[in-house]
C-alpha cells in the first residue's frame, strides 16, 4: 500500500490533464509533469542518503515544487513531518526534539535559526533549502531534482507511519499526530462521498496539504495567494479575483478567510458562480458567514465538517441546512449544529466529571457531555507519548475511542451539536456551563462583534469584543442573557477592542488568555 498510488492511477491515465495552477503567475503543471518531478526528487533524496521510515520536518511555503517533494517522500515511505508555522520558537524547539528529524526541508532562515540551536537539530543529516543559501551543506531543491530511471515506489504496511501532523498547541502543548496510510486513504474516500467530489472538480485550498486530498481524487489545485501562517490576514481582494480567475468548484480552509472573503463579495456585490463548496474548519463558523454566501454563491452553498487533526471529517452540515432549519435554535441559545454523523463514523457523548475525566456511559439524547468518536479515520496514538495518548484515547466496547475535547450532544434527530471546549465549560452550583449557547444569545446584537464567557471572580462574566462600547446597554444585555437554557444570571459584562486569538487560524478565542486579562483587569467593564 502506498496512497501516492491514488495520484499516480490519475496521472498515468491522462498525463496531460492540469494538477497545478499557480494564479499569481499563470504556470501550470500537468498531472505527467507532476509526477516525473516528484520521480526526479524522490531520486534526489535517495541518492543523497534519505531513506525508508526516516523523518523529513517540512517547513517551507507552498510554491511550484512543494506537491511534488510531498508526492516523491511518501512514495519512498520517507515521514514528512508538519510543523505549525505558527506556534512560536519554543514550541517549534520542543517538537524537534521529541522527533529527531534526519531530514530538514526548509526556506532559509530556518538554517540561521539551525545554526543558533545546534542542539535542537543535532539529528540532522540533510539539509534542503527552498532556494538557495550561503551555507555550503545545504543543497537548494533545484539540486535536488536528478534525472534517471524512477525508483520503484515503497509498498508499505496499511499501518506504517505516512505522515506526522503536529497540533499548533492553541489549546496546550502541541502534539504529533502520527497518520498511516490506510488513514489517509480512508480520508480521500469519506471527503469525495461527502462533498460529492469528482475528478472533473477544481478546488483552490486555503490550508496547502489539503490539496494532496483532492489530489489524490483527481481534481486540479489552484494555488491561492496566502500567508499561511496568517490566515486572517489574507487580502479578500486578490483571493476573489484568483476565484474569478481559476473558476474553482471547491474552496476549503479556515472560517477567518471566508468570512472576509464573504464580506467582500457581499459589500461588492459579486458571485461566485463556478464555487459549489466553500468547507470551512478548525474553528467555530458564525452565523454570519453563511448568511454572507447565501447570495455569493449562486450555483452551491458553505459547509462546515466537523472534525480535529486526530480524526477527520466526523459530521458535516451545510449552510442551506443551517439558514432553513437550525438557524433559530443557534440563535436561541442551544449551540451549534454540527449536522449528521458521516456514514462509517461512531460518536458518543460521555457525561464529565470536574476533573475532566469520563462519567459513566453514552450520555442520552439533549443531555451535554464529552464528543467521543471512533471509526477509520481516527488516528491511533501521538508520537513518542504514550502519556498524552492515554489522555484522550480509551477503550469502550472493544473499540479505540477518541476524546474530542469538546462538549456537545445529540437532539431527537441525531443531528450532533457543539457547546465549546471542555476545557473552557463553567460550574454553577454545580451545573455544567457550556460557554457558547450563552454567548449566541448577544453575538447579532448591534455593535457586537462576537463574545465569550469566562468565569470571572464573582461568577460567569461575558466578555464582548466590540469597537463601540458606548453603544451597548448593560441592561438590556442583561436581559437577553436572562433567556440562556441553563437559567443561570450573567451579571458581569466587560468590553475589549480585540480578542487574543488562536495561531493557526487566527480565529479561535483564546479564553484563557482572556480571562487572564479580566483577572489582571485590562478589560473594561460595561
Amino acid at each position: 500500500m502506498n496512497v501516492v498510488n491514488l495520484f499516480r492511477g490519475f496521472a498515468e491515465q491522462d498525463p496531460s490533464k492540469t494538477a497545478l495552477c499557480f494564479p499569481h503567475t499563470g504556470k501550470r503543471i500537468s498531472r505527467g509533469e507532476l509526477l516525473h518531478l516528484s520521480h526526479r526528487f524522490a531520486l534526489g533524496l535517495s541518492t543523497g542518503g534519505a531513506a525508508r521510515g526516516d523523518f523529513a520536518l517540512i517547513f517551507i511555503k507552498p510554491g511550484e515544487n512543494y506537491h511534488a517533494l510531498i508526492l516523491a517522500l511518501l512514495q519512498q515511505g520517507i515521514i514528512p513531518v508538519f510543523i505549525d508555522p505558527g506556534m512560536g520558537k519554543k514550541n517549534l524547539l520542543n517538537c524537534v526534539r521529541e522527533i529527531k528529524p534526519k531530514i530538514l526541508i526548509g526556506e532559509n532562515i530556518l538554517f540561521y535559526l539551525e545554526r543558533f540551536f545546534r542542539d535542537d537539530f543535532k539529528s540532522i543529516k540533510i539539509r534542503i533549502s527552498k532556494t538557495q543559501t550561503i551555507f555550503p551543506w545545504v543543497h537548494s531543491l533545484a539540486s535536488l531534482q536528478k534525472k534517471g530511471e524512477p525508483l520503484p515506489y515503497q509498498e508499505l504496511a496499511s499501518d506504517e507511519t505516512c505522515a506526522i501532523l503536529y497540533t499548533s498547541g492553541g489549546t496546550g502543548t502541541p502534539k504529533g499526530v502520527e497518520y498511516n496510510h490506510q488513514i489517509f486513504i480512508q480520508q480521500v474516500e469519506l471527503l469525495k462521498e461527502m462533498f460529492h467530489l469528482t475528478e472533473n472538480d477544481s478546488d483552490m485550498p486555503g490550508f496547502p496539504l489539503f490539496s494532496m486530498f483532492t489530489l489524490c481524487m483527481g481534481m486540479s489545485s489552484s494555488v491561492p495567494t496566502i500567508n499561511v501562517a496568517k490566515p486572517a490576514a489574507v487580502n479578500a481582494k486578490v483571493l476573489v479575483s484568483e476565484i474569478l480567475k481559476m473558476k474553482p468548484t471547491f474552496l476549503a480552509g479556515s472560517p477567518a478567510i471566508w468570512a472576509k472573503v464573504g464580506r467582500y463579495c457581499c459589500e461588492n456585490k459579486i458571485t461566485l458562480p463556478s464555487v459549489k463548496t466553500v468547507a470551512m474548519f478548525g474553528a467555530p463558523v458564525s452565523l454570519r458567514i453563511h448568511e454572507d454566501f447565501k447570495d455569493v454563491l449562486i450555483n452551491g452553498t458553505t459547509y462546515t465538517p466537523y472534525g480535529a487533526t486526530e480524526c477527520l471529517p466526523i459530521a458535516n452540515v451545510s449552510g442551506k441546512e443551517i439558514l432553513d432549519g437550525f438557524y433559530l435554535k443557534m440563535r436561541k441559545g442551544f449551540g451549534t449544529c454540527l449536522g449528521k454523523v458521516h456514514l462509517g463514523m461512531e460518536v458518543q457523548i460521555f457525561s464529565l466529571n470536574g476533573d475532566d475525566t469520563l462519567g459513566g456511559g453514552p450520555s442520552r439524547p439533549e443531555q451535554w457531555g464529552e464528543i467521543c468518536v471512533t471509526g477509520p479515520v481516527m488516528t491511533k496514538k501521538y508520537f513518542k507519548s504514550e502519556l498524552k495518548t492515554s489522555q484522550s484515547k480509551f477503550i469502550y466496547q472493544d473499540k479505540i475511542w477518541h476524546r474530542m475535547g469538546d462538549l456537545g450532544y445529540f437532539d431527537q434527530n441525531n443531528n450532533l451539536w457543539f457547546g465549546g471546549r471542555i476545557s473552557h465549560r463553567l460550574y454553577v452550583n454545580e451545573q455544567m456551563i457550556a460557554p457558547i449557547p450563552v454567548e449566541s444569545l448577544v453575538n447579532f446584537e448591534p455593535q457586537v462583534n462576537r463574545s465569550a464567557l469566562v468565569r470571572g471572580a464573582q461568577g460567569p462574566a461575558l466578555v464582548i469584543e466590540t469597537k463601540h462600547p458606548r453603544a451597548l446597554s448593560k441592561k438590556s444585555l442583561q436581559n437577553i442573557l436572562q433567556k440562556n437554557i441553563f437559567n443561570i444570571a450573567v451579571e458581569n459584562i466587560y468590553t475589549t477592542a480585540h480578542f487574543p486569538v488562536d495561531v493557526r487560524h487566527n480565529i479561535k478565542i483564546d479564553r484563557l488568555q482572556l480571562r487572564r486579562d479580566l483577572m489582571n483587569g485590562k478589560l473594561k467593564e460595561l
